[in-house]
């Protein structure tokens, strides 16, 4: 009968504290991130009309917008087992994709890219208890990017994400390292953390001026248009862009 009282309590314990962390992740908190450098002059000129987008449909979101020096001072006050990483990684891109994922868990709210613009509200569409990332706008190739994300304060997934980082801090190619591509495996070993911000119902590239690598789909009712600047960095796909655009 004892054996029997203690497995009940055991059994109720663990009720409690899972409904506890659960509720942990019933509502996001109501912040907008974006990082951009300071020097607004290295700004393109989509960014700053995309930037309105998001203070003109979420009026009631607090707005945060990080600096590089402010990511290399956040990571080096609240995270400082990362800070050594962090500061290795060769191009500063790495730096802020790396960023991003902290400042969410951090936080919690939403991040997006400078050269994505935002439509319409859509909060009402957006699962409190899960972290909604958006899927890859290139039509030839599946998966997720980090251009787009929304998150609960301290969400387990992103502890996941930064034992990946650490796994792949080696990687060369950034989309390995701290990328889309690390970020798509995470998606994948826990899709039961992750809501999917489908292309072209909830996100569309639409501008293909701003990078012709990208098909340009029939315009659609969506929410998100990413103008995909491609102003991330050095590499192959930047390499052929640049050759296109010019």
């Amino acid at each position: 009968m004892k054996v029997l009282l203690l497995i009940v309590l055991v059994v109720i314990f663990v009720i409690l504290v899972f409904n506890s962390r659960q509720s942990n992740f019933d509502s996001i908190p109501k912040i907008i991130h974006q990082t951009a450098p300071a020097d607004e002059s290295k700004w393109p000129h989509v960014w700053k009309t995309s930037q309105k987008t998001w203070k003109k449909h979420f009026p009631d979101f607090e707005y945060i917008m990080w600096t590089d020096e402010d990511l290399d001072s956040f990571i080096e006050t609240e995270y400082p087992w990362f800070y050594d990483t962090y500061m290795s990684y060769d191009v500063n891109i790495k730096r802020i994709d790396a960023a991003r994922y902290f400042i969410l868990y951090h936080y919690g709210g939403m991040y997006a890219d400078m050269d994505m613009s935002c439509k319409d509200n859509f909060w009402h569409e957006i699962p409190q208890n899960k972290v909604s990332i958006a899927e890859n706008p290139w039509n030839w190739k599946p998966g997720v990017q980090n251009a787009l994300m929304i998150s609960p304060k301290e969400h387990p997934s992103w502890q996941k994400v930064w034992s990946e980082l650490e796994n792949h801090k080696n990687e060369e190619n950034v989309l390995d390292a701290t990328g889309p591509k690390l970020i798509d495996g995470v998606v994948k070993q826990y899709p039961n953390m992750f809501n999917i911000l489908k292309r072209g119902d909830f996100i569309q590239t639409n501008s293909i001026t701003q990078n012709p690598l990208i098909r340009l789909d029939d315009d659609e009712d969506v929410y998100v248009e990413h103008h995909a600047s491609a102003s991330w960095g050095s590499g192959p796909l930047n390499e052929l862009y640049k050759s296109i655009k010019s």
